[in-house]
């Protein structure tokens, strides 16, 4: 997924890119980003971060991650799992994921939030039970981090 907002270039994943001190110095940098390869085309990626994915957000399931300032592209995903021990399906159980990103055409956060047996009486489906907590994540986070909703980034280009 990263790949894919990110034109098709893999990039090994980090957690934390630098730490800073109290007075906002670097007391540690883990330095520039290791490049895996290219398992998309920038063709196939574009298409898929900027259309295909936006429209799930947008048009479809899920919308729950959509945000008011910021564009994003994501998908959701929902599995039964099969039983301990078994090779058949257990009744009830399932996986709900959305993974997300944002803001798109400049993405600077994913977001994966993979829920494993969540109470099916109530709700399963990833775009029910993962999608609005993708949509939390990078609605508070975005700001946080200083991304500047899409909006006033537009009033800002020449």
């Amino acid at each position: 997924f990263s790949a894919i907002v990110n034109e098709g270039i893999m990039v090994k994943p980090r957690i934390v890119k630098r730490l800073l001190n109290a007075d906002g110095s670097v007391a540690r940098d883990e330095g520039p980003p290791e490049f895996l390869g290219q398992p998309v085309s920038n063709e196939t990626a574009r298409f898929l971060a900027r259309e295909a994915m936006v429209s799930v957000v947008e048009n479809s399931s899920g919308r729950a991650a959509k945000l008011d300032h910021y564009k994003v592209a994501g998908k959701t995903g929902t599995t039964k799992l099969i039983g301990k021990g078994t090779k058949t399906y257990e009744a009830g159980a399932y996986q709900g994921a959305f993974v997300g990103a944002a803001p798109v055409g400049r993405e600077e956060l994913v977001a994966l939030v993979m829920l494993r047996r969540p109470n099916a009486k109530i709700a399963y489906y990833g775009s029910a039970v993962a999608a609005p907590v993708v949509g939390q994540i990078l609605g508070q986070a975005l700001p946080y981090v200083g991304v500047l909703p899409d909006e006033q980034l537009a009033s800002t280009e020449p």
